[in-house]
């Protein structure tokens, strides 16, 4: 220890050399008791991290991302596709509406000629 200055008491020595060390070692135990919280909390980040990490993570040679691209790229195919095939059964329901006055109409002709022929074949009802 060094000796203290010529003139200066020796607990006045002593107060300079202990309230330093006592001040850092206060520090010491002030950030110790601080970080434990930020400790804990550090281990649930380390933990959500980990288990985030784990469900995401693959299993196979490709990439998420570049699988999730590729998901959309065929997701938008179908809803293409589906647009097509919307449009043409627009067109099918029309051909079939079409279709089925047509065979109201020969259903009607059948049924006039069907009268007219029991009208000539028994003239006397």
């Amino acid at each position: 220890m060094t000796p203290p200055p010529e003139g200066t008491p020796a607990y006045v020595w002593l107060l300079a050399i202990i309230i330093p060390t006592v001040t850092t070692a206060l520090a010491g135990v002030v950030v110790a008791l601080l970080n434990r919280p930020v400790r804990r909390t550090l281990k649930i980040v380390a933990a959500d991290a980990r288990e985030a990490r784990q469900q995401t993570a693959n299993t196979h040679d490709t990439n998420l991302r570049d699988d999730l691209d590729a998901m959309r790229s065929d997701i938008g195919e179908v809803r293409r596709s589906t647009g097509v095939v919307r449009r043409e059964l627009r067109g099918v329901r029309r051909d079939v509406g079409s279709l089925q006055e047509d065979v109201a109409e020969v259903r009607e002709e059948q049924r006039s000629v069907r009268r007219r022929l029991d009208e000539h074949l028994d003239p006397n009802p």
